[in-house]
Parts: C-alpha cells; structure tokens; sequence
C-alpha cells in the first residue's frame, strides 16, 4: 500500500483531481468497495472532518458505515459517464447530492470520483488550504513556481532545501506550480541523526 504522501502526489497529478485541487466543491477519489479514500481537495476533507489528508488516508470505513454503503452502492453503477449519488456524510441531517463516475488511476486500477453538485458551506479551498491539508506526520507540503518562488500567498518555505524534491507540476490557477509533499525540517534531522549517530554513539 502506498505511503499517503506518494498517494497524494500520485493521484494530484491526474488532470481530473489537478483541476479540483482548490476549487470550493467537495472531491473526494474512492476505492470501490467504499473501505477508503484515496485522495480528497480540501474541501471534501473538511467535509469528512479532516484537516490533514494523512489523518483521512488513514481512516478504514466499517462494512456497516453508511457512507461506505453509499459508495459501494453507486461504484456498482456508476460507468466513465458518471451517475448521481447520495452521500450519508457525517454530521448532515440530509445526504450530500454528488455525481460519480468511474477514472482510471495511474497504475490502471479503476477508482471512484465523486464531487458534489456544488460547493458546500465549510470554507476550506484554495492554496493556503491546499497547503495545510497536505502537510503533516512530519512531511511540509510546499508550491513553487518553476523558477522556486512559493506560489501565491503560502506560508511554507520556498525551498524544500536538501529534502525529497520528487514533485508534479499542477496548472493551478491559470499558472503552472510545482506540489511538493517534503519531509519537514525536523523529520529530515531526525533521519540524519538515526543513520548517523555520530561519535559518542559509535564511542
């Protein structure tokens, strides 16, 4: 199974999940059977009540959860032409109205998308939402403009400086970007201190 950062920069690189990266309406790329979900914009994380996309990675719906019922149900349905879809989510009184349809991943497996009629109340969108959503359990989510400037008004660093520079390059707001998911400063020390312990260890 794939580490949630390698997942998010995996499917974050499809064009139907790039173009819905920091648009307001909730996204969210199930596995079939509705046990996971495999990416999500910010905000249909918020919407399933998770600031960061490791936390919602993580998650494991039970056979009985209605939202995996709901899922489930409609993958079994839903073609490359999508279908209509209502999602139990949590904390609603009435179901989300979604439409659904099936995408391949980049390993050619098959997947759901589903992305609801229209934006929702919850206000998590746009860079800085992007940004935070991705960043977390010791990894900092950075976008840079090919040049290395940080793209829009973002709080992260500019320059992932001697971390895992692998990356894709989104088209996010009409300009190209590059979307990092590093490892933070103090998790990279934290691997160089353990793979080098230095003399008084080796003392």
């Amino acid at each position: 199974m794939m580490h949630w950062r390698d997942s998010a920069l995996a499917f974050s690189g499809m064009p139907e999940l790039s173009e819905r990266l920091l648009s307001p309406v909730p996204a969210w790329l199930w596995s079939n059977d509705g046990r996971r979900v495999l990416w999500a914009n910010p905000a249909g994380g918020a919407e399933l009540g998770a600031t960061q996309f490791a936390d919602l990675a993580g998650r494991r719906f039970p056979v009985n959860h209605p939202l995996r019922r709901d899922v489930e149900s409609v993958a079994r349905i839903a073609g490359e032409a999508g279908t209509l879809a209502r999602l139990h989510l949590p904390g609603r009184a009435v179901p989300l109205l979604c439409r659904a349809w099936r995408v391949r991943t980049p390993v050619g497996d098959s997947a759901l998308l589903i992305e609801a009629l229209a934006a929702t109340a919850r206000k998590e969108h746009g860079e800085s939402a992007l940004v935070r959503f991705f960043s977390g359990s010791g990894f900092e989510a950075l976008l840079l403009e090919p040049g290395g400037e940080g793209g829009g008004d973002l709080q992260a660093a500019a320059d992932p400086g001697g971390c895992d520079r692998e990356a894709v390059t989104l088209r996010l707001g009409g300009r190209p970007l590059q979307f990092h998911i590093a490892a933070s400063r103090s998790q990279a020390l934290r691997e160089e201190r353990a793979a080098d312990p230095g003399p008084a260890a080796a003392a």
